[in-house]
């Protein structure tokens, strides 16, 4: 994730929490805090633009989808008074410059917000969803884009030759790796089970890379399309993301106890961790590798008769 987040979308909700997600059929009723338009010149009143608002300070951030008339409110029980920053996501737009509120008790503030038109292919692609670019590539596409991000193969310009190089080399390091954190494998099963050895395949995956990137010029080859945005019942909803504590955590799988905690394991470091709706409650616990050529990882978790959760721990290399 770019900011680092626990995404707790409407993907990811249900895993982490239950209770972070709610659909609304009447949004707008009850006192509010924060309320308004969004418009563009393309479109007018846009429907399902996803709006968020983010106190300063806080590591919270609460989203809402605008209606048919372009129209989107946020209950004053979801926004405490204070100063807010209101990011957008409609893909193809752009906020027309940094947009905040201040919210009062017992006020509603109001924010229209006029969006612009995005018109270099470049800055679309850096707003498209690995779904989006999945639909947009010729032919059956990448493969594996569940947990990993497409936009550093699309906006490459390594060639067929190279990505054989690079297939290759990727396959001697844990798939719990990133830049940051390079893990290697240590020679051993998993090392010589890993490594590629169909030159063929090989070859024809490079090729394909080398296809639906920038290697033969400065635009992609073919056009790139967008999902619908939300309509209808699916704009009643609120969405609550919670920032992570580790910027570095990559969350894998996730539970939640009785407690009210949302745990989830770190498929490239070896911590385990929780998050609330109060942060302060939120627990961060580290575990030391059982051997040193073990990886970094945390996969699985489970819940405990105790209404805690354990991890297994990494897998052996």
């Amino acid at each position: 994730m770019s900011s680092h987040r626990l995404a707790i979308s409407a993907l990811t909700c249900a895993l982490l929490s239950s209770s972070s997600i709610h659909a609304q059929p009447t949004p707008a009723a009850g006192p509010l805090a924060l309320q308004g338009t969004v418009k563009s010149a393309q479109e007018g009143a846009m429907e399902g633009v996803l709006v968020s608002a983010k106190k300063t300070g806080s590591t919270i951030t609460t989203t809402v989808v605008t209606d048919d008339k372009g129209h989107y409110a946020f209950p004053a029980s979801r926004l405490a008074p204070g100063h807010y920053d209101i990011t957008i996501r409609a893909v193809s737009y752009n906020l027309n410059g940094p947009t905040a509120a201040d919210i009062a008790s017992g006020k509603a503030a109001s924010v229209d917000i006029a969006l612009t038109k995005v018109t270099d292919v470049h800055e679309l692609g850096a707003q498209l969803t690995n779904a989006e670019w999945m639909n947009s590539m010729p032919g059956r596409g990448a493969g594996c884009v569940n947990c990993h991000s497409v936009q550093r193969i699309v906006n490459s310009t390594h060639t067929a030759e190279e990505f054989v190089d690079i297939i290759q080399r990727m396959a001697l390091y844990s798939n719990g790796s990133t830049p940051e954190t390079p893990q290697p494998l240590v020679p051993g099963p998993r090392q010589a089970n890993a490594a590629p050895r169909d030159m063929n395949v090989i070859k024809r995956t490079a090729e394909y890379l080398a296809s639906v990137n920038l290697s033969k010029g400065p635009d992609w080859s073919y056009q790139l399309q967008t999902m619908p945005r939300p309509k209808g019942r699916e704009t009643h909803v609120i969405i609550t993301t919670y920032d992570l504590p580790r910027p570095e955590a990559m969350p894998h799988d996730a539970i939640t106890t009785p407690d009210g905690h949302a745990w989830y394991s770190d498929f490239g470091h070896q911590y385990i961790a929780s998050s609330t709706r109060r942060p302060e409650r939120s627990r961060t616990i580290n575990f030391p590798r059982s051997n040193r050529v073990n990886r970094r990882a945390f996969w699985s978790l489970k819940p405990m008769p105790t209404g805690t959760c354990g991890a297994p721990g990494c897998i052996k290399a």
